[in-house]
């Protein structure tokens, strides 16, 4: 039986829980540690990338680029205090609002991450289904407002745990709920953006309507790596989903859910690390974009050097 030492919320603190949990906090500590780079250093290119060049100012490079400002929230924010829990936790110091920290800023990432995925699934969909409309129906002025509100109104609702005002087990749940919604509306999109790229495959061997059958063909790889970014975030955040529910189902936060829930957590934002390598390698934009970017910085460097020599 545990001597319990400190209560936080749903976690209970106790000198027997570390000894069992001492490997397992250890490992993803460092874990979280190598992420916290990974996650920065990727996906910082691409956000300057995207914003540093004016031909991919476009609105589902706006909505990308929000998409990669999470993951880097991920790498800034949320590693670092992942690490720094872990870390006071195996000094023997449990830190409460650490807990309340990383717990919020997991949940509050990965549901923006979903519906960020959401909307850029459904603005693929727009691309191919009433492409001669798109530029009329999608814009910037209108994507913009859209991702900042998923932001904030998300943030809202988070921010309603730690001030006390619902409990993580009705937070848990309501993002339980927006996961099953926002899983079957991609898996919908996503399926329906499959089935029209197999339906106007035709349209590109097509010369007579070549011009057409480029603009098509660009939404047509645009979106393959969009259904490839959603089918990553489902197999890193699946493990993470499973041990949610089982959390809300057992109401029991033992040994071993607390191992199931820092493991499931870790590799859920993995993917924050593993998104900006598919956009490296599937989106030639941003690649030659990034490529570009640190040329300019080597070539500006350079020159300054050379002025300052002078």
């Amino acid at each position: 039986m545990e001597n319990n030492t400190a209560d936080c919320a749903f976690f209970k603190d106790s000198q027997y829980r570390r000894v069992q949990m001492f490997s397992a906090n250890y490992a993803v500590m460092i874990l979280n540690c190598i992420l916290c780079f990974t996650a920065t250093l990727q996906n910082v290119p691409v956000i300057m990338a995207i914003i540093r060049t004016p031909s991919l100012h476009n609105p589902s490079n706006v909505l990308l680029c929000s998409l990669a400002i999470t993951d880097l929230a991920v790498g800034v924010v949320v590693h670092p205090i992942f690490v720094a829990f872990k870390a006071r936790l195996l000094q023997g110091d449990f830190v409460c609002p650490l807990l309340f920290a990383k717990e919020g800023l997991v949940i509050y990432t990965a549901i923006v991450s979903m519906l960020t995925l959401l909307a850029i699934s459904l603005e693929r969909l727009i691309a191919l289904y009433v492409h001669l409309r798109y530029k009329e129906l999608v814009t910037i002025p209108r994507v913009i407002p859209i991702a900042i509100a998923m932001w904030f109104l998300w943030g809202l609702i988070v921010c309603a745990w730690p001030l006390g005002l619902i409990d993580i087990y009705i937070l848990s749940l309501v993002g339980i709920i927006i996961i099953v919604v926002v899983g079957v509306a991609l898996t919908v999109a996503c399926a329906i953006i499959f089935r029209i790229l197999r339906r106007h495959q035709a349209v590109i061997m097509d010369q007579s309507k070549l011009q057409a059958a480029k603009t098509f063909s660009r939404s047509r790889k645009s979106a393959a790596v969009i259904l490839q970014v959603v089918i990553l975030f489902f197999v890193f955040y699946a493990p993470c989903t499973y041990a949610t529910i089982r959390f809300n189902l057992t109401k029991d936060f033992d040994i071993s859910q607390n191992i199931l829930w820092e493991i499931t957590e870790t590799v859920a934002l993995i993917n924050a690390s593993v998104n900006p390598l598919m956009y490296y390698w599937k989106m030639g934009s941003i690649r030659r974009a990034v490529k570009n970017l640190f040329c300019v910085s080597r070539e500006e460097l350079f020159q300054r050097t050379t002025e300052f020599s002078m």
